[in-house]
């Protein structure tokens, strides 16, 4: 994809046959994530490790510009692990960063990548976590089929590939079940999309959660503004997770991203009967109290076992509490109500800009069109009732005329014989036209 392509709109991009590879204007992206102290900081970090290694940087693997991928090498038994640099300048305090570290550490699900280590460089308020790296991808990889270590500009570039029925059930029987377990521990996610998903032997798992954690916007946060969701109170009631469920689900079954709020009149046509059931489920105007466990008990997904053979789901789940507790307590509420603020607050600003443009160029054509209408009515009211209808500039065209049609002619003064012949009275009524001309010309410059 060129520099031009990359700058089209989503429907443009659409019509092209690219793929939207980031939601309509939600979180922005940069071909340059991370920045340049942040990478330095933890290379540094590296060398005094004793148990891991830099093996490449992977710098553009991911959309936002202020998270950085590194892949290392743990030193006893040489596997490859994803490390990423992410601000937390969130968590003021040590209580925090260490009920942060327990609560990462303790999450443990089937369907849930766990963390393998947390570290902070408290000199940069930066964040390092380790997790597995899996060479196959995402769930947004295994739709698009493309290579999880390109770029994120150019893996999504191209036309994705909807997902068989049985996958699609799989799959969100397995997404459902992770968000349920995040839930029960009273842990804040807000973003769920099919690149957060991986996808390890046909079983997805959850990735990136600390995010919320650390305050930073969902990449789908735009579609969680009231008024921007094709609901009536938008996400203000509806379950955040069950939204951003609904446009993984969109994704699996229509192979390419919404790029515009989702609505019961706008799911494709070649989405099956059953999936476009529970889509209208989740983004039906009048439905607004729509629950991860509504969902599950939907036909669709009620009798799917997703447990892989000697895996289930885990016994006496709990919130977590004390600080733990308290952190996710005020994040999550935090997060519920800043962030749709701030979205809906930067968006006016620009929808008004946008808008003050097009009024002001609008209002410009307008009075341009205008002045070109009352000049020309002047002339036409100044010219009512002229039998030739001709201003001075026709005049001297047709003078011009005669003179070169007949080149006997020895002065510049036209014969007789080639100036229109005239009633009585006809040569007041051309002066007058010929004045409202001058004016209409005066009028127009």
């Amino acid at each position: 994809m060129s520099f031009f392509d990359f700058l089209m709109c989503a429907p443009c991009r659409r019509r092209k046959g690219y793929s939207v590879a980031v939601d309509a204007g939600n979180v922005g992206i940069s071909d340059n994530p991370g920045t340049t102290s942040d990478v330095l900081s933890a290379r540094f970090y590296l060398r005094g490790s004793d148990k891991y290694s830099l093996k490449e940087n992977m710098l553009r693997i991911g959309c936002r510009p202020n998270k950085s991928h590194l892949l290392i090498v743990h030193g006893s038994d040489s596997s490859e692990l994803l490390l990423q640099t992410v601000p937390a300048s969130a968590l003021v305090s040590a209580a925090e960063r260490e009920a942060f570290q327990d609560m990462l550490d303790s999450l443990r699900h089937p369907f849930v990548l766990p963390t393998l280590d947390v570290d902070f460089l408290d000199e940069k308020s930066v964040a390092l976590v380790v997790r597995r790296f899996n060479g196959k991808g995402s769930l947004r990889d295994f739709i698009y089929k493309t290579n999880p270590r390109q770029s994120y500009h150019n893996k999504y570039t191209v036309v994705g590939v909807p997902l068989e029925i049985l996958d699609i059930q799989r799959f969100g029987k397995q997404i459902l079940e992770g968000l349920l377990y995040l839930r029960k521990r009273g842990f804040p996610y807000f973003h769920l999309h099919t690149a957060n998903v991986i996808l390890e032997n046909k079983v997805c798992r959850l990735t990136d959660y600390e995010n919320a954690l650390l305050e930073l916007p969902p990449l789908l946060h735009g579609f969680m503004i009231p008024g921007r969701s094709g609901r009536r109170e938008a996400q203000g009631v509806t379950d955040p997770d069950v939204l951003c469920f609904g446009y993984v689900l969109f994704e699996m079954a229509a192979g390419f991203e919404a790029d515009s709020a989702i609505t019961p009149d706008t799911i494709p046509a070649n989405v099956a009967p059953a999936i476009a059931d529970v889509l209208r489920l989740i983004f039906a105007p009048d439905r607004r109290d729509v629950r991860i466990e509504d969902v599950l008990q939907h036909p669709f997904f009620e009798r799917v076992d997703p447990y892989p053979r000697g895996a289930a789901a885990p016994d006496g789940v709990t919130e977590f509490t004390g600080t733990a507790g308290e952190l996710c307590k005020r994040i999550g509420s935090k997060m519920r109500g800043v962030y749709a603020v701030d979205c809906t607050y930067a968006r006016t600003r620009r929808a008004k800009s946008k808008n003050d443009k097009k009024g002001r160029s609008k209002a410009a054509r307008r009075s341009r069109r205008g002045e070109v209408e009352l000049s020309s009515g002047r002339a036409k009211k100044g010219a009512a009732g002229s039998s030739p209808q001709r201003s001075r500039g026709s005049r001297r065209s047709s003078e011009h005329v005669s003179r070169e049609a007949s080149p006997k002619a020895k002065d510049s003064t036209p014969s007789s014989s080639n100036v229109p012949q005239m009633r009585p009275g006809e040569d007041e009524k051309v002066a007058v036209s010929s004045s409202a001309s001058e004016d209409s010309d005066r009028d127009l410059f």
